[in-house]
This record gives structure tokens, sequence and C-alpha cells, in this order.
């Protein structure tokens, strides 16, 4: 790990290329620290530290999981690293069968855009987009044989033919698409946003790449007008409570710190008015109205505050008993390799429960059914 000094209360992680402009983003730190940043941002403030790592281009707040964290992130077109850095070619063994697929793919480009380009175009157009694959297969199984899968397969195939042509190439794993929120302006991103896409080291910069068909991204899926309207308006609460009520970010901080000495100062020049115009708005019958409401605003957070566990955590749990530690970067897959190399009686049962859970992972919409099937599952399991 490696600490981002701040000049001015911001932090420069990239070169800004192009015109900038700022967002105000608010997370919730499901598994660890990592912020989710959007594409192209170049600078972060509003936080009291940042480090970069375990890997670059990952950056950690010092914030628990469940907190949640509310900063700026200044966004530009397109950025560049901001020292020189030496990209190394994945280890990825590359097979001779693999390494012809690519040359056929990019014929005699040479450009690095261009090869990239092609072979975005044919994984896009000549495979299938499955939400649950029939099997968890080797890249190469996807390439050469099976050419279906979920937006993880997409990526890794993409990397493993750029990797054949000697270029360096890399998973992204975040979040795509998103809903805006009629009433308050927001983009809202869920757990069924998460998506895997590619960045490709064109010599001087990462550019991006989405070998997954369009139509079958996050984010494609319409719903009536009253559902998103009902939905716009939970999340509105929602969005209140957490951003003005749970937390503050260094900006709030200094909001609230110019409101404060503005509010002493009028005080000191009209005490009594102010005392009496106190009086009237808590004698006021939208005063107790409103308190009926944050009441029950509290009450609704403590319950969401002791919902169950997440599903990954207790898939993790299950595995650390049966002796595969799972770490915050270990995806679900790896785990079963390895419980396959301990034990294939039991990763023969929990393969199931794997396939479920990736199915709903990749799901556009939550199905309360297949959920309560995984938890019963790991129910079992346990037994």
């Amino acid at each position: 790990y490696r600490e981002v000094r701040a000049k001015g209360g911001t932090y420069a992680v990239a070169k800004p290329i192009g015109f900038s402009r700022s967002a105000t983003v608010q997370q919730r730190l499901i598994r660890n620290s990592r912020l989710f940043l959007p594409v192209g941002t170049h600078a972060v403030s509003g936080i009291p530290q940042l480090w970069e790592g375990p890997t670059y281009d990952a950056f950690q707040s010092l914030l628990g999981r469940g907190e949640i964290v509310t900063y700026q992130a200044t966004m530009a077109r397109e950025t560049a690293p901001l020292r020189p850095q030496r990209v190394e070619l994945m280890t990825y063994p590359v097979t001779p069968r693999v390494a012809a697929m690519a040359r056929q793919i990019v014929g005699n480009q040479t450009s690095v855009d261009l090869k990239a380009a092609a072979i975005e175009r044919y994984l896009s157009t000549n495979f299938k987009y499955v939400q649950r694959p029939e099997q968890i297969m080797t890249t190469d199984e996807f390439l050469l044989r099976v050419r279906r899968g979920h937006c993880e397969y997409f990526a890794a195939g993409m990397v493993a033919l750029m990797t054949a042509e000697n270029v360096p190439a890399r998973i992204v794993g975040g979040f795509y698409g998103g809903r805006m929120n009629p009433l308050t302006g927001y983009f809202v991103l869920r757990n069924e946003d998460a998506h895997a896409w590619v960045e490709v080291w064109n010599g001087s910069r990462w550019t991006t790449y989405d070998p997954t068909p369009v139509s079958l991204r996050p984010g494609d899926s319409q719903s009536g007008l009253l559902t998103q309207y009902a939905t716009a308006l939970g999340d509105s609460v929602n969005y209140f409570w957490d951003r003005y009520i749970l937390t503050y970010g260094l900006g709030d901080q200094v909001s609230l710190a110019a409101d404060m000495i503005g509010r002493v100062r009028q005080l000191a020049i009209d005490t009594r008015q102010n005392v009496l115009a106190f009086g009237r708005m808590l004698a006021s019958p939208g005063a107790f109205g409103g308190m009926a409401a944050l009441f029950a605003i509290i009450a609704a957070a403590l319950m969401f505050a002791h919902r169950r566990r997440p599903i990954f955590d207790l898939i993790a749990r299950r595995l650390q008993l049966l002796g595969v530690e799972v770490q915050p970067s270990t995806t679900v897959e790896e785990a079963l390799e390895l419980l396959r190399s301990r034990d294939p009686d039991a990763a023969r049962v929990f393969e199931q429960v794997i396939a479920l859970y990736e199915e709903e992972q990749f799901s556009p919409r939550k199905d309360r059914a297949r959920i309560a099937a995984i938890r019963q599952r790991l129910a079992e399991l346990r037994a």
C-alpha cells in the first residue's frame, strides 16, 4: 500500500486529458474499504486519507466494512498515469490454439488500439452471453469450445487474446449502468449492476474496452413508470438519511463549520428574535410530524442494520470451515478450485451452491426464491 498525499485537501490520482467535471459519490463499503471511483477520475476530495493498493489504480479509505463514505470525484474525458509506468505482460500461459485465434482475429493490424477493437468486436458478435454457464470452465475452454458465458469470461477471454499479441491487458471489476433517480437527479448503482470489462495498455495509458454484448450489459432492463417513481422515492429517503444524518465528508464539515459561524453571529445580533422564532417552531404541528418521521426513519435504519448476513459472507464462512480461506480479492470460482484439490467430494456438493450464487450475482433482477434456495443449501451443508 502507498499513501497518496493531498494538496489543498485534494488527492491527485491521475493526469486529466480533456475537460473535467465533478460529482458527489456516496458509497456503502460492502466487503472492504476500496473506493469504486468513476471511470476517468483524476482527483478525489472529502476523505481524511487515501491509500493506493494492493494493486495499481486500486484506492482504499480507512473506514471499515459497512460504513458509508461520501466524497467528491473530479473526472476527465480521459486520464493518464501521474508518473511513467513500466507495465509487464501478463503471465497467462498462451496455448498455440489461442495464439492462432488471436492472429486470425487481428489480421494485419499493427496498432494496439486497432487490435483491441477487433478482438472486442469479435467476442461481442460471435460469442453468446449467458448468466449461468452450464459448467465452470477455463478461459481456453470458453474461447475454443464453449463460446458462451457471463461478463467475467468475456473479459478474461479478451485479456488472453491480447496477451497472445504481446499487449498488456487487465480485467477490471466494478459497476456499469445504474439508474437515474428522477426525483433528485443522481444515479443509483446496486449489486446487480456489477460488471467486468477490460483495460488495454497502449504504451502510455490504459484504455477501456468491453467485449460483452452491449444489449446484455447491466442497466438494460426496463420497468413501469409507477415502479420507477416508487423506487426513486424509497432511494431518496435512504440517500438523504445516509448523506445528511449518518455521515459527513470533509466538504460537509467545512460547510457545517461555516454555517455554524454564521448562525452564532446572527444569534449575537438578534438573540431575542431567534429564541422566539425557535419557540414558535417547536410549538407548530409540523415540528411534531417531522420528529415522528425522524423516529420512523431511525427505526427503519436500525432494522436495516440488523439485516441478514450477505450470501457471499455465508459462502466464505462455509469454505473457511472446509479449510479454504476466501480473501477480498478471491473469486468464488478460485475458491472452488482450491476446494477441489483438497476435498473433491465436498467440491461436487458445493458446485451447485456456486452456480446458484453466480446466477443471482449476474442476474439483472433479484430472485427471492433463488436467494432462499442458496441459503437453504448452505444450511444443509452446515448440517
